[in-house]
């Protein structure tokens, strides 16, 4: 008997990316002096002049050919702890409230399971600096 083909299989879309679209234009993280907050999937070098700013990284996961699971950090950068600690929960909301679609038109992916792995907790950073960053784990299951 024949399973059919996995060659005709769309392929997984890129969460990472989609997270990052989706985080940047929601209203409820419009924390920033100019009403914004900075996204990305690197740390830019002009790390002081982004602030407050969100970077999302994914570092691990797997699949079952249909349901692509992965680990997700998300970091949160601010001047001040307060702000920093309102930041990182919000985004914890947001993403306990799978299932969603995150990312916008054209690039959206529907996630149908978050799991807190490490809520949001400080992580240290540059001694040096006032950069304010807390650090949280998840993973989000996404269908193809």
């Amino acid at each position: 008997m024949v399973w059919g083909s996995m060659i005709d299989a769309p392929p997984f879309r890129d969460l990472e990316r989609a997270l990052v679209v989706w985080l940047a234009t929601l209203d409820e993280l419009a924390i920033g002096v100019d009403g914004t907050v900075h996204v990305d999937v690197r740390t830019h070098s002009d790390l002081l002049d982004t602030l407050p700013f969100v970077r999302v990284s994914v570092w691990d996961g797997d699949d079952d050919r249909v349901t692509d699971r992965l680990r997700v950090d998300i970091d949160t950068f601010t001047a001040d702890r307060d702000p920093g600690y309102a930041l990182a929960e919000k985004i914890r909301a947001l993403l306990n409230g799978a299932p969603c679609w995150v990312g916008v038109e054209g690039a959206k992916v529907f996630v149908d399971r978050v799991e807190t792995l490490s809520r949001p907790s400080w992580a240290p950073w540059d001694e040096a600096s006032s950069v304010h960053r807390r650090l949280a784990s998840y993973e989000l299951s996404a269908r193809r």
